[in-house]
């Protein structure tokens, strides 16, 4: 398994997610 790129999707995905909290105007608990 290639963890750099397992990493660097679970980074993206992060972005992702932080985003969309952000767009939602707070991180939800």
């Amino acid at each position: 398994m290639d963890l750099r790129a397992f990493f660097e999707d679970k980074h993206q995905e992060n972005r992702r997610n932080n985003k969309a909290i952000v767009l939602k105007g707070g991180v939800e608990e």
